[in-house]
């Protein structure tokens, strides 16, 4: 065919355009030459800007002519071009297309065959294993049509494998972090992040726990001061003091030992020195 369309398809005569642009050249350059060996100054600058407006009137006129041309050359090839679309692009576009559906047609149902094998070796397989909560859409196996289907259950095999893997390190846990890992790890199916996310949760809680067992330690230990505070004051027998104040109040003298942190002993200091108490320091 190829001879057949190198006697169909010729040009016949090749445009003939008619100019003159060297002779045109010389003369564009003769202007040119004279406007810009011109210094241009406020005397003359109406000059040049008419020499300017002149010469853009050439290109113009100049770049009219030439579209013109173009288009008057471009008419019989785009005539050319709507009746080679219309007798030889269209047909073979047509046929490709039609083609190419059949072939996809077969090949899909191929690739569908290849995914429903896949796909119950893989549910066969973890069922066997006693695993439940895995799809074959957690795989994310891509079917086409290059790789086997030996291959395809090869990678499905590996994937259940890896499944049992984690289960029996789960296993190998602390028996009370068990249930939780496992129930972290179908979220993710990622044994690493469940082992850690239930660690973590765990010293978190128990940092929680210890935090709470001493303040309730605090809580105790303050009581029992203050119980032990009382028990003295109580048991102290109470004396007169030698001096009297102004309106003849009794004044009574306790002693008792204070034990705290060196800002609790300031702020004692400060609620007897505001208070008006007369102590002194043993």
């Amino acid at each position: 065919m190829t001879g057949e369309v190198n006697e169909i398809i010729v040009v016949k005569q090749l445009p003939v355009i008619e100019e003159q642009l060297k002779s045109i050249k010389a003369q564009i350059q003769d202007k040119i030459s004279k406007a810009l060996v011109m210094e241009c100054t406020e005397d003359n600058v109406k000059q040049i800007k008419a020499m300017r407006a002149d010469l853009s009137k050439d290109f113009n006129f100049l770049e009219s002519r030439r579209k013109e041309v173009k288009n008057r050359i471009l008419a019989p090839y785009e005539q050319f071009e709507r009746v080679y679309k219309s007798c030889v692009t269209d047909l073979f576009k047509e046929a490709d297309q039609q083609l190419s559906n059949k072939i996809s047609s077969v090949e899909n149902h191929i690739k569908i065959q290849k995914t429903d094998e896949i796909k119950t070796y893989f549910k066969e397989y973890a069922a066997n294993l006693d695993i439940d909560f895995i799809t074959f859409e957690d795989m994310g196996l891509t079917v086409n049509l290059s790789t086997s289907v030996k291959s395809l259950k090869e990678q499905a095999k590996a994937f259940v494998d890896g499944v049992y893997e984690s289960l029996c390190l789960i296993k190998s846990q602390p028996e009370e972090t068990q249930a939780e890992i496992l129930v972290e790890y179908k979220k993710t199916k990622d044994i690493a992040q469940a082992i850690y996310a239930v660690s973590s949760r765990h010293k978190a809680i128990e940092s929680e726990r210890k935090k709470a067992e001493e303040s309730k330690a605090f809580d105790i230990k303050r009581s029992e001061a203050e119980a032990r505070i009382d028990a003295v004051i109580s048991e102290n027998k109470v004396q007169p003091a030698e001096e009297v104040n102004a309106d003849n109040t009794t004044m009574y003298e306790v002693e008792f030992r204070v034990r705290g942190s060196l800002e609790k002993l300031r702020k004692l200091k400060h609620y007897l020195v505001e208070g008006g108490y007369d102590y002194e320091q043993i």
